[in-house]
């Protein structure tokens, strides 16, 4: 294995590297690389057996030849991010067998003008029975989804990222049959028809992106099945009809969806993880629901270029994490209930009522410095109060520091302060997280975290210690799934 990978060494390939008879794994990646290498990958694939070539990041060139399907060895080619041309070989996949990985991502790869324009070399990946990422995005394909292609790709397929490449006509029904799909992005292409019934047998879809192209129709009720989906962007289409309130993180801008039902207020106030709302330049009318005021977590709501009328919903005073609303150019009358909230303060006698008496089934936290109780206010609001311990002089230095901090810093990845007590009783009423803090989900016996879930919780970790806002050193914070 030879890695020399995320450096600045440019120029030329040594001729010798072709010589490495034994070589299994060649990273590269992330140079400044600029040779062409068709003879060179002929000789690692087809004369050594590599397993595992990283190229991408560089500025290769060349043709990616025929032979390389004859590399039976090949786990992972990634060759994205250069320059190379020509085209992919339609026997690209009928001898990869082990292949898990393909990405050709971002070069100036064209279609077989042999094939029938269809994207013929996605048929032979179907011999590909272990593949589970297949990324095509930016290229110059110019072809359509062949129908058999999607019907006999992997099973364990798990990305299948193919943006701006020139894909066009109907998505076929058969995409329906990629059951293991937690990813799909098809934005910026050519494609037209309506979105197919059939994607909603995508259980495992997380993200899904159809993004400029020219989807017409109503959005299927069927995504409502894919109870996992956390974000769908459908931008800049033709679609039209109700927005659904079933979906994930939301991106309807630049349509043509005209209304907002009332069935559609009462299901967004259900989804509690919602950050993200754009349904800008639609044809919706009628009032905001006041059920949005619910998304506590709500951190961009863009509904501006519609014909929505009426007063601005007042339970938009809640929406505690905003930080971008753009409501412009519609037809809105009344006050505006929005301003800056200022964080109140509450009475020992509140804080008693709220967690009945202290009642230990409604403690869910504990600490060298005090406890950490569920509570309920008369407002049905729940809450999480963090009540420090009077006996120790340590938690009155700590309430002031965290209570300094919290009121003074906003990011959608921490714990927000609702409210603090009187000065005789020292407690911070905080956002509740019903599914429980992190060592909950990452030590106990009864829950279990995939590789994407917890890929995403150290993204969103890091984004919040990253963040502007943070600016004290020796805070603790309570990090929450």
């Amino acid at each position: 294995m030879i890695d020399i990978g995320e450096n600045k060494i440019c120029g030329n390939i040594p001729q010798e590297l072709g010589h490495l008879s034994s070589l299994e794994e060649l990273y590269l990646g992330s140079n400044m690389l600029s040779v062409c290498l068709a003879n060179f990958l002929q000789t690692w694939c087809i004369a050594f057996q590599i397993k595992g070539l990283y190229l991408g990041i560089n500025q290769f060139c060349g043709t990616l030849p025929d032979s390389i399907s004859n590399a039976t060895k090949l786990n992972f080619l990634d060759l994205g991010r250069n320059m190379f041309s020509g085209n992919v070989p339609i026997d690209l996949g009928v001898n990869l067998q082990q292949i898990q990985s393909i990405n050709l991502q971002r070069n100036h790869f064209t279609n077989d003008p042999s094939s029938t324009g269809e994207l013929s070399f996605l048929i032979s990946l179907s011999h590909c029975k272990f593949m589970k990422f297949l990324m095509i995005g930016d290229n110059q394909f110019r072809g359509t989804l062949p129908k058999s292609s999607l019907t006999n790709l992997s099973s364990s397929l798990e990305r299948f990222i193919a943006y701006d490449c020139g894909i066009r006509g109907e998505i076929p029904v058969e995409i329906g049959n990629l059951t293991n799909l937690s990813w799909l992005t098809l934005g910026a292409n050519e494609l037209i028809g309506s979105i197919p019934q059939e994607l909603g047998n995508l259980n495992k879809l997380q993200t899904l992106r159809m993004y400029e192209n020219k989807l017409d129709g109503i959005i299927p009720q069927s995504l409502c099945n894919i109870k996992e989906m956390y974000f769908l962007d459908l931008r800049r289409n033709r679609l039209t009809g109700k927005v659904l309130g079933c979906l994930g993180n939301i991106y309807l801008d630049s349509n043509a969806l005209s209304s907002i039902k009332w069935s559609f207020g009462i299901e967004i106030g259900n989804m509690r993880g919602l950050s993200e709302l754009y349904l800008s330049g639609n044809e919706l009318f009628g009032q905001i629901p006041s059920t949005i005021g619910q998304l506590q977590n709500l951190v961009n709501l863009s509904l501006d270029m519609n014909r929505l009328d009426g007063a601005i919903p007042k339970s938009f005073e809640n929406l505690v994490s905003l930080e971008y609303l753009d409501l412009s150019h519609n037809n809105l009358s009344g006050q505006i209930p929005i301003g800056e909230l200022s964080h109140k303060r509450f009475s020992y006698y509140e804080t008693v009522k709220g967690t009945n008496n202290f009642e230990e089934s409604n403690l869910i936290g504990k600490g060298s410095l005090g406890l950490v109780y569920k509570g309920t206010f008369t407002n049905g609001t729940v809450v999480a109060m963090k009540v420090f311990n009077a006996q120790v002089q340590a938690a009155f230095n700590r309430f002031d520091l965290e209570w300094k901090v919290l009121r003074n810093i906003r990011h959608r990845n921490l714990v927000k302060v609702i409210r603090s007590a009187n000065l005789d009783f020292k407690a911070l009423v905080l956002e509740y997280m019903p599914n429980g803090d992190l060592d909950y989900w990452l030590y106990s016996h009864k829950n279990f975290l995939d590789l994407i879930q917890r890929l995403k919780i150290m993204v969103d970790v890091a984004c919040a210690l990253k963040s502007n806002y943070i600016k004290a050193t020796h805070l603790s914070w309570s990090i929450v799934t």
